[in-house]
């Protein structure tokens, strides 16, 4: 308050009016919250908005009967859980993803559906440990893993071009969120996911020794809260 008070007796003192003196002050305003904001996404050359045709982006996870299981490890504010994460394509047009401990105790089981238009849900909690059961955390991981599921994706998107990969980047509007699918244009393979909110990153999904519809090792790193997941395929 005292920094805006000085300020308004600077403007009276060079004679300024005060619609330029409005005018000046958002300017400068302006200028601040620039220069406090991250460059999120530099080196990266818009192409446009489109459709995204059939199969343009391949599917992280072929859309089959088989169950991809991954030892996974997940940190989350200084707690620690492991076992095996279970992912399966189901028959309904789900994804059915299932976390149990190295006994074989049941964690959590997840069901994912397709953006749904009717007013049904898109994810369904079928179960959940009572100790894990908290609703921010199991909404924060439902909506990483759902990341994974590219068929549930909007129609259309944004396309860049990274000037440092050559990579062809996908950018989906989801709410007030964005994410980000970065793509190996020499194999179709995604190497990189991000979602955004309105001006920070909020989560990154790296990819490792990863072959079209076949992934074996899947990082995810929270950038706002203290969450770390590791997927390792078995």
């Amino acid at each position: 308050m005292r920094n805006l008070q000085q300020s308004n007796f600077f403007l009276r003192d060079v004679g300024m009016n005060g619609r330029s003196a409005l005018l000046l002050l958002n300017v400068f305003l302006i200028i601040l919250l620039w220069s406090c904001t991250p460059a999120l996404y530099f080196g990266l050359k818009k192409e446009g908005e489109r459709k995204i045709t059939e199969n343009e982006i391949r599917q992280i996870f072929n859309n089959s009967s088989k169950a991809y299981k991954f030892k996974t490890k997940i940190w989350i504010y200084g707690k620690y859980f492991s076992g095996v994460l279970a992912i399966k394509f189901m028959e309904n047009n789900s994804y059915r993803t299932i976390f149990m401990n190295e006994t074989g105790f049941k964690i959590f089981d997840i069901e994912f559906f397709p953006d749904s238009t009717t007013g049904k849900p898109d994810i369904i909690l079928h179960h959940c440990l009572e100790s894990f059961n908290n609703k921010a955390l199991i909404n924060t991981i439902s909506n990483d893993l759902r990341l994974l599921f590219i068929n549930y994706l909007p129609a259309s998107a944004n396309i860049f071009l990274s000037d440092k990969t050559g990579c062809t980047v996908y950018r989906f509007k989801k709410g007030k969120e964005h994410c980000y699918y970065y793509k190996d244009n020499s194999n179709g393979a995604i190497t990189k996911i991000e979602k955004t909110g309105r001006i920070l990153k909020k989560v990154i999904v790296y990819f490792k020794n990863y072959e079209v519809g076949d992934p074996h090792t899947i990082f995810f790193r929270h950038k706002n809260i203290r969450l770390k997941i590791e997927l390792v395929g078995l």
